[in-house]
């Protein structure tokens, strides 16, 4: 954790911020309808897998369906609502009926117990409400970084000034965008009818893309920046324009950027074509 701001940080707050941005306090109470809903769409989930296993695609019109919507459907507009019925398997039927049994009958009853005291739920509302710091994790880990809201708006603003990498525009280019991704799709739908059943040209509710850094602590000190660390610019594409579309053209490269010789799945993949060269060369 490494605090930039001018803000003088209590033990608590260390506390609360030492558990992680991703920490999640526990309700007052559980509601009971979600913990329903959740536990459908797991026991459904089970179902399809007994239900599918071992089959063929060319057995199934719904296993077809299972597959389209639950493995591909960030862009498919008809999911499947399928559910495979009970009595099929009597060890599922009674693994299904004992959870729902110990969740929905026995754990809202009980007491639920907070994973935080008093005094860091007073620490949280108060770095929430706030609004003269800015709390970020750090670029390349998750070590925690606190800065003054001032520093972190003037490291955005050097940044988007910076007219080599940013243009300034006159106006809100988003319908324009929004046409063009339009008559793409309708261009493409000429060759492919059912391109339009495939995916949603725009998420349900748009927004425009949000642009944020994180500060790059891990380089060297620099007194002459506003947080005295350069700030990596990100920008969160979520819900936007493009962002289905982005989705689409992605699921038709993977199969294709796998195939290349010089793919790399991730970190591991990596170490283990290190080693097989290493083997190789030795």
């Amino acid at each position: 954790m490494l605090n930039l701001s001018r803000k003088k940080l209590t033990d608590n707050d260390y506390i609360l911020l030492s558990k992680g941005l991703k920490f999640c306090p526990k309700p007052k109470s559980h509601d009971k309808i979600k913990l329903a809903e959740e536990i459908f769409n797991f026991s459904r989930r089970l179902k399809l897998k007994e239900f599918f296993y071992d089959r063929s695609s060319s057995n199934s019109n719904c296993e077809s369906d299972f597959f389209n919507s639950e493995n591909m459907g960030f862009f498919n507009k008809n999911k499947s609502s399928f559910t495979p019925p009970s009595g099929r398997d009597s060890h599922l039927d009674f693994y299904i009926e004992a959870i729902t049994q110990e969740i929905l009958h026995n754990i809202p009853h009980k007491r639920v117990y907070s994973n935080i005291s008093k005094k860091e739920m007073e620490s949280l509302h108060n770095l929430i409400n706030d609004e003269s710091i800015v709390i970020k994790r750090a670029d390349k880990s998750n070590n925690i970084i606190i800065m003054n809201q001032d520093d972190y708006v003037k490291e955005v603003e050097r940044q988007l000034n910076d007219e080599k990498y940013y243009q300034k525009v006159d106006k809100d280019p988003s319908l324009e965008i929004k046409s063009k991704i339009s008559t793409c799709i309708d261009e493409i739908s000429k060759n492919n009818s059912s391109i339009y059943k495939e995916f949603d040209t725009f998420p349900l509710k748009i927004r425009t893309p949000q642009f944020y850094i994180l500060p790059k602590t891990h380089k060297s000190l620099d007194h002459t920046l506003p947080l005295n660390y350069p700030g990596r610019p990100i920008i969160s594409g979520c819900n936007s324009y493009t962002e289905n579309l982005s989705k689409f053209i992605d699921s038709i490269l993977q199969p294709l950027v796998k195939s290349l010789p010089s793919y790399i799945k991730d970190t591991t993949d990596f170490i283990k074509k290190i080693e097989v060269y290493s083997t190789t060369i030795s």
